[in-house]
């Protein structure tokens, strides 16, 4: 019964080896970068949790101020 890998040895095929290799390290280079978005994704929806905060202490004093006045 044969193998289902149409390559066994890399000395079988080296050209389908290195672009079987490329095609490996630009998945590993894709997986990176998604990691980096995700983790940028949470840094930005942080920062526009706090900034939503900020703008609400702010509306809050600003109303305070006119009222006082």
């Amino acid at each position: 019964m044969g193998s289902t890998k149409r390559i066994g040895n890399i000395s079988d095929d080296p050209q389908a080896t290195m672009t079987a290799l490329k095609a490996r390290n630009k998945l590993s280079s894709l997986e990176a970068y998604q990691g980096n978005i995700k983790t940028a994704t949470s840094y930005l929806k942080e920062a526009e949790t706090a900034a939503n905060g900020l703008n609400e202490i702010l509306q809050t004093a600003y109303e305070e101020i006119v009222s006082a006045t």
